[in-house]
């Protein structure tokens, strides 16, 4: 595979990734309220209720400022796997949930692929 068209399907899955979880959270919010997840502390909740601004943020950097895009979803995705998983410890959720393996997948990839996103420095 060409690697213009990798770095395109790389993206493409970044970008759906992080589609993906503003949906999640916003479909918490209109089913729930702004606080929607009751079993976890109030600095968790408003976390995860301002990914519902910051997903759909690194989308559009993604797009239009390439570099920012990058910078910010990987800072949303290390903090949102360190709540998720300190959230995994809590008596009120199961640790080994399968959406928190989908999430550690998808972070992982993240961290792997930032890189290969990274435009080069045009001349």
């Amino acid at each position: 595979m060409p690697r213009a068209l990798l770095d395109r399907v790389v993206l493409l899955l970044w970008c759906l990734g992080f589609a993906v979880g503003t949906a999640t959270h916003l479909t918490d919010i209109l089913l729930r309220g702004v606080f929607a997840y009751t079993y976890a502390p109030l600095w968790m909740n408003a976390f995860w209720t301002s990914l519902t601004v910051l997903d759909p943020l690194v989308v559009l950097l993604l797009i239009v400022a390439r570099r920012a895009g990058i910078v910010l979803g990987v800072a949303v995705m290390v903090a949102d796997l360190a709540s998720n998983t300190y959230a995994g410890t809590l008596p009120s959720m199961s640790a080994a949930s399968y959406q928190l393996v989908l999430q550690w997948i998808f972070g992982l990839f993240v961290l792997i692929t930032a890189g290969r996103l990274w435009p080069a420095q045009s001349a």
